[in-house]
């Protein structure tokens, strides 16, 4: 038997493995139909608070990131509310809740970030303080006991961290510091619930202890990127890290496993001491720069709870591909390309606009496997990745944006979105400064998050985790 047909008998078992990989099939009645609810106007209450603050309107317009509360505790909800939404746009953050229906949408907070001393720079001498221009947002658990969402991090263009707790009351911010510049993106996994992931324009990616404000890990250095980090994931063990660079490379990392004894060392060291010393990872698992033939822009582990390594990545070049690694278990040498099996690619069209990123939807009640991807056009493409790797049909759908800001710039490009954990909400964040909120038409999952009056437990909606050893 040839190489070729070798490879291609191991794709085509890895592709069974994807279709069978132990899910159950979508309760009945579901579909990929969503339809139009109400819209929040961000850049409104960012420009009326802006114009509060300084007498000077200068927030943009873009959202660049949007996400949904995977379980959000009923004492922070309104009656008749069941979704939290954090979006960050220009210096502001801000907290919306929204119904089940998705019909009514109400602020809940706005954090308005105060302008930076500016660094040593002689270009920016002149200037009295430097201008916060955030970029990505996550929820996290309340940093002490990590056991409720209720805490919210948020970086950007300084650098640095903020962490939110809004059962806090008064309400304070912690720091993270250490990125020499620019965040782009944050991430978390709740199966280690006291920490927290960053990748930075200065190269690197950063380990974070949520508790202490402590750096334990800084991913980079020889074999690291050689260009600015624009997203990163982690897999829903733990054990892995991705990243997509600028440099077109895409790289897979030892986390929370027995391939990094120096970063585990360090984690039993935090769990008993207040001042870990953090470890340099400097070289990756895998690293292959010929999957796209652009700079990446997101990328995502898929399908999990598979033995194999999924990766979800999309560039520039306007394709996503749905790829396997293929781990090496010998020694790694620097500059040597990874092995790697191309499951699906997929040719984009009205995705010109470079930071757009998809989201995932997997271990949802009715054990679906959803991505979302917004375009240039006010469009968001929806598709069943089971569905399309069997290459079934319907396994593809599109929602619109219906209404949009007139006269503001690349109106209808929707560069950020999110599902809600029960597979009920999706959200999309426009460079307009509008907030777009879809609901599942046919949707015969059970309703996870109902929100009522009391104070009632949603204990087991995302994980049952009460151990903060790794």
């Amino acid at each position: 038997m040839s190489l070729r047909e070798t490879k291609k008998q191991r794709l085509d078992t890895e592709e069974r493995s994807v279709a069978s990989n132990g899910s159950r099939a979508p309760a009945a009645g579901n579909s990929l139909s969503f339809t139009t609810g109400k819209r929040f106007d961000a850049w409104q209450h960012a420009n009326e608070t802006a114009s509060k603050v300084d007498g000077v309107s200068r927030v943009s317009h873009f959202i660049y990131s949007v996400q949904v509360n995977p379980n959000p505790p009923a004492r922070l909800l309104k009656p008749g509310m069941a979704y939290l939404v954090a979006l960050v746009t220009a210096e502001h953050l801000m907290i919306v809740q929204v119904s089940e229906k998705g019909d009514t949408v109400e602020r809940m907070e706005l954090f308005v970030v105060p302008d930076q001393p500016c660094k040593d720079q002689p270009k920016q001498a002149k200037q009295a303080a430097e201008k916060e221009d955030l970029y990505t947002c996550i929820w996290v658990k309340d940093p002490i006991n990590r056991q409720e969402w209720t805490a919210v991090c948020f970086a950007g263009s300084t650098g640095v961290i903020r962490i939110v707790d809004l059962a806090l009351i008064p309400q304070r911010t912690a720091f993270l510091r250490g990125h020499a510049t620019a965040v782009n993106e944050l991430r978390y996994c709740p199966t280690h619930p006291a920490f927290l992931l960053s990748c930075s324009k200065d190269q690197t990616m950063r380990l974070w202890s949520i508790k202490y404000l402590q750096c334990l890990a800084v991913f980079g250095g020889a074999q690291g990127h050689k260009a600015e980090i624009i997203s990163m994931d982690v897999d829903s063990t733990g054990s892995y890290l991705v990243s997509g660079s600028y440099d077109s490379c895409i790289k897979i990392w030892a986390l929370f496993g027995d391939e990094n004894k120096r970063l585990m060392d360090a984690v039993r060291i935090h769990a008993i001491t207040s001042d870990p010393q953090s470890v340099t990872v400097p070289a990756p698992l895998f690293s292959a720069s010929d999957i796209h033939d652009g700079q990446i822009d997101c990328v995502r582990f898929a399908f999990p709870g598979t033995k194999n390594i999924f990766v979800i990545s999309k560039a520039s070049d306007q394709t996503i591909l749905i790829w396997l690694a293929i781990l090496s278990t010998g020694p790694r040498l620097p500059g040597i390309t990874a092995e790697w099996q191309q499951c699906h690619r997929i040719k984009l069209t009205h995705n010109e606009f470079w930071f757009v990123k998809f989201s995932l939807l997997q271990g949802s009640p009715a054990a679906e496997h959803l991505f979302a991807l917004g375009d240039d056009k006010g469009s968001i493409k929806i598709m069943d990745l089971e569905a399309l790797v069997k290459k079934e049909k319907h396994a593809t759908a599109f929602v619109k944006a219906t209404q949009h800001r007139h006269g503001s710039p690349n109106k209808a490009v929707i560069r950020s979105v999110d599902f809600s954990s029960d597979g009920r909400l999706l959200v999309g964040g426009s460079d307009d400064g509008l907030c777009h909120i879809f609901v599942r038409k046919e949707f015969s999952a059970p309703l996870k998050f109902v929100a009522s009056a009391s104070a009632v437990s949603r204990k087991g909606a995302v994980e049952d985790d009460h151990s903060n050893s790794v």
